[in-house]
């Protein structure tokens, strides 16, 4: 029994070496824990480079890449959510930013790490629109800080050294999103194209309504005077109209705004936009432009997420009101707020097209739900007084051209709704 000759060893001997041996041994446990700090960088970083290798699937391009057992052909919509990180990487193509995550948490997931894939939504009216616009995120765990990197691997870039794992937003600089998943690759629940699309419409309905409310900017659009109201492009028009009463389709009352100034441009299809000294967006549109949706979103998306950080409240939205006064009613301020959808009559304009009332157009913007009740606006000569009524299921309403168009008008409009619902109108 060999092992018993140490026995009669001193025990200072041993509590000596023990003392000499310490200090090393902190060193050593110091210098580990900085190397894994490094290292977590380091992996980053490699995984960052491994996903850049992927290349982007085309539009209108047909591939043959290997699904499980069997080799699919078709347009890259056919491949979201479909493949495994490793067909992924073995493929050399991605899809989308989905592809992208998904290979980069593999890497990190085999060095060891335990990584969140994360799926979101785009928190902006042209999400609510195509009901198609999330974004894949990757959370990975530093074990020895305990921090956690936030990274967006399509565009390999860390959005956060320090995140919290339990919050429910993120914002980049292409716009804030709601995060709809955070969990592990494997318990992801889209496994197929039309099960993301259900994904991501049951994940818009789930965000709050006070939180569509604080992200989303209203764009309150007005374009230059033209002669007769015939702007350089035909689709001026509808435009201004369609997409000032947007908002209320989707019973959206955001909290700050941005005021977009369209202009003529070109004789082509383009659109230039640039940032005035005041703070608003002023846009030259191209004369053929079709001014459709894909306009308004590339306005939302592209050019207030990338200059804009800081907007104005919605509080600085109600007009001065001008000399003469406001209109006096009693105001109705409880209950549900019901919905209007507007009529103009022609009365209200100019000759150039522009409204006799210069506040108006913002009134419309606050206020045109686009369904519900109609109300009918008439010019009621150059005084601040406004006057509604109810008439069988509309409701009238005569406009002062010097009324500040302010609260009280829209309380006039809803006492003439609640007076027909009194009387079973």
């Amino acid at each position: 029994m060999g092992w018993l000759t140490c026995v009669p060893c001193s025990f200072d001997g041993f509590f000596f070496t023990i003392r000499r041996l310490f200090p090393a041994a902190v060193m050593l446990f110091l210098a580990s824990g900085a190397y894994a700090g490094d290292a977590l960088e380091k992996d980053i970083s490699a995984a960052f480079k491994r996903v850049a290798r992927l290349e982007q699937m085309a539009d209108g391009r047909e591939y043959s890449l290997k699904v499980g057992k069997d080799v699919v052909t078709g347009g890259k919509d056919l491949f979201l959510r479909r493949r495994t990180p490793r067909e992924i990487l073995a493929g050399g193509v991605s899809s989308g930013g989905g592809d992208y995550a998904a290979a980069f948490y593999w890497l990190l997931d085999h060095k060891g790490y335990k990584p969140l894939f994360i799926d979101s939504v785009e928190l902006s009216l042209s999400s609510l629109m195509d009901k198609f616009s999330g974004r894949e995120m990757v959370a990975v765990k530093d074990p020895v800080s305990g921090k956690w990197t936030l990274t967006d691997p399509a565009a390999g870039t860390v959005i956060s050294g320090d995140w919290d794992p339990a919050s429910k937003t993120f914002r980049t600089g292409a716009g804030n999103f709601w995060i709809a998943y955070s969990g592990s690759l494997k318990e992801y629940p889209c496994k197929t194209p039309a099960g993301l699309g259900t994904f991501y419409t049951r994940a818009l309905a789930a965000v709050p309504p006070a939180v569509w409310n604080s992200e989303v900017v209203r764009l309150r659009f007005t374009a230059e005077s033209a002669p007769a109201g015939r702007h350089a492009n035909p689709h001026m028009g509808e435009f201004l109209s369609d997409y000032s009463s947007i908002y209320g389709r989707f019973a959206l009352i955001p909290k700050r705004y941005l005021n977009v100034h369209l202009l003529a441009g070109e004789d082509g299809a383009e659109t230039s936009c640039g940032a005035r000294s005041d703070g608003s967006l002023e846009c030259r549109v191209g004369g053929a432009s079709a001014m459709g949706p894909e306009l308004f979103k590339w306005i939302e998306r592209h050019e207030v997420a990338a200059r804009f950080a800081d907007l104005r409240p919605v509080s600085a939205e109600t007009p001065p009101v001008p000399a003469g006064g406001m209109e006096q009613t009693k105001l109705l301020t409880k209950g549900p707020q019901p919905a209007f959808k507007f009529f103009m009559d022609n009365s209200l304009k100019k000759a150039d097209g522009g409204w006799l009332n210069p506040y108006f157009q913002a009134f419309r913007v606050m206020h045109d739900s686009g369904r519900g009740t109609p109300v009918y606006f008439y010019d009621n000569g150059p005084g601040p007084e406004s006057q509604c009524d109810r008439a069988g299921g509309k409701i009238n309403c005569r406009i002062g051209r010097n009324s500040g168009l302010g609260p009280e008008v829209y309380n006039l409009i809803k006492a003439a709704a609640a007076f027909g619902a009194r009387d079973g109108q």
